[in-house]
């Protein structure tokens, strides 16, 4: 099984000051995964998992205007995943 999900933006955050105005939004990295198992009989299978193939970030802007400049967008910051694969056998008595 190979799956993909991928999430749409979210607004995280909104502040308005007298002389600021900014907003937060969240961008949800997509994520493909990899699920394969072969069974060898009734009582055996082996399988593998593939987790995060793509190692894209979730990412966090920040778009601030202050005392009425123009809009500047920042990275807020990112965070990197892991990505897992697991190698294993399943046993039934």
């Amino acid at each position: 099984r190979l799956s993909y999900n991928k999430r749409s933006k979210t607004l995280e955050r909104i502040d308005v000051r007298p002389d600021d105005f900014y907003f937060e939004e969240g961008r949800p990295a997509g994520r493909l995964d990899l699920s394969m198992n072969y069974t060898v009989n009734d009582n055996f299978t082996v399988f593998w998992d593939w987790t995060n193939i793509l190692k894209q970030p979730y990412r966090q802007d920040l778009t601030a205007a202050r005392a009425g400049a123009a809009r500047s967008e920042y990275i807020r910051f990112l965070r990197y995943e892991e990505t897992i694969q697991s190698l294993g056998v399943r046993f039934r008595f």
